[in-house]
C-alpha cells in the first residue's frame, strides 16, 4: 500500500510540473500574439503616418510635428485596442479600455501639441538669428525662453 501512495505521489508530481510546462507554453505563445497584435496596429498607423509626411512634405514645421505626435499617439491607442479586441473581452471591459487609452491619448496629443509649438517659436528664432549672421555677419543666439505655462 506504501509503494502504491508513492507512485500516486510522484504521478501527481509529473502531472504537476507537465501541467506548468503547458501552463508556459501557452503563456509564451499567448505573449507573442499580444505582441503580434501590438505592432500590427501601431506599424498600420505607422505606416500611414509615413504617407501622410511624405504627402506633406513641403508644408510647414508645425503641420509636420503635429502629425508626427498624432501618429505616435495613436500608434499606441491603435496598439493597445487591436489587442484589447483580440482578447475577446465583454462589451463593458472593452469600453473601459477604450475610455482609458482615449482619455491618455487626447492629454498625450495636446501635450504634444503644445511642446511641439514651443519647439516650433525656438526654431523660428533661430532661422532669425542665422539670417542675421548670412546678412551681417554677426551671430546673436536666440534668447532661451520657457514654454507658455511652464514652471519657473
Amino acid at each position: 500500500m506504501h509503494a502504491m501512495h508513492s507512485v500516486t505521489s510522484l504521478q501527481v508530481a509529473q502531472d504537476m510540473q507537465v501541467t506548468q510546462a503547458m501552463q508556459t507554453v501557452h503563456s509564451t505563445h499567448d505573449m507573442l500574439l499580444i505582441a503580434l497584435y501590438a505592432f500590427l496596429g501601431a506599424a498600420a498607423v505607422g505606416l500611414l503616418g509615413a504617407g501622410t509626411l511624405w504627402l506633406i512634405r513641403r508644408r510647414s514645421l508645425t503641420v509636420s510635428l503635429a502629425v508626427v505626435a498624432a501618429v505616435a499617439v495613436t500608434a499606441m491607442l491603435a496598439g493597445t485596442l487591436a489587442v484589447a479586441w483580440a482578447m475577446f473581452l465583454s462589451s463593458h471591459d472593452l469600453g473601459v479600455v477604450t475610455t482609458v487609452v482615449a482619455m491618455a491619448a487626447v492629454v498625450s496629443l495636446a501635450t504634444a501639441l503644445l511642446l511641439g509649438r514651443w519647439v516650433v517659436a525656438r526654431s523660428r528664432a533661430l532661422t532669425l538669428a542665422a539670417r542675421s549672421f548670412g546678412d551681417g555677419g554677426d551671430f546673436a543666439a536666440p534668447t532661451a525662453r520657457r514654454p507658455p505655462n511652464s514652471p519657473r
